[in-house]
């Protein structure tokens, strides 16, 4: 829906390393004063992301309950000639069945007609969902989801720019870490980061990514 720079944004972890030297460093009054504007910055954008999105959503199923499966060509069969296609939908056994105007036994021009039945039935689901998406203002819920998530990336790439000063900094670089992107870290790293993850919620004294709601 959106396009960032999550690789710019994974920058949060690049230094990690430097927590090691920073561990036997007691906290400084007033460090990272910075960092921790941002993540406050950031906890409070959660609720807007949450909010449109689950309003995107919302619109989105009722669009496609409307508009119904794409209808897909399985087979053309003759005696009468028609075209049976099935429901794109999971779980759902549909069928739709499209008679044919063919006189003579010509199976490659029943394949032609087939064809052009199922172009008309995807020409006729995009004008059903034009129809659909203006009634339940779809293109306004995308860009209030759109605009929420923009504005929390924003905020990761800021929080990903701005140096960490001590503990704190590198606490709060590796929660946005743990809350967005553990999942996607499916590499070497990814048992390094969450040791240190942990450590550093110990050293630090506060678990950062514990007051988020993951998404």
């Amino acid at each position: 829906m959106h396009a960032i720079n999550r690789r710019k944004a994974l920058t949060v972890v690049a230094s990690v390393p430097a927590a090691v030297a920073l561990a036997a460093t007691p906290a400084l009054a007033g460090e990272d004063v910075e960092l921790l504007r941002l993540w406050e910055e950031f906890k409070t954008s959660l609720p807007a992301c949450k909010t449109t999105g689950d309003a995107y959503d919302e619109v989105s199923c009722k669009v496609a309950e409307e508009i119904g499966p794409y209808w897909e060509l399985t087979t053309v069969k003759d005696t009468p000639w028609r075209a049976v296609f099935h429901s794109s939908w999971h779980d759902d056994v549909s069928q739709k069945i499209v008679p044919l105007k063919l006189k003579a036994h010509d199976f490659r021009r029943a394949q032609e007609l087939a064809q052009m039945a199922q172009a008309s039935l995807v020409a006729e689901r995009r004008d059903q969902e034009k129809v659909a998406k203006r009634k339940h203002k779809a293109a306004a819920a995308e860009r209030a989801y759109n605009a929420a998530c923009e504005h929390r990336w924003s905020i990761v790439e800021k929080i990903a720019e701005t140096p960490a000063e001590g503990l704190t900094g590198l606490a709060i670089k590796l929660a946005i870490w743990r809350h967005a992107f553990d999942e996607k870290t499916n590499n070497e790293f990814h048992d390094l980061l969450h040791t240190t993850h942990d450590a550093l919620v110990k050293l630090a004294g506060v678990d950062y990514a514990a007051q988020v709601e993951r998404w």
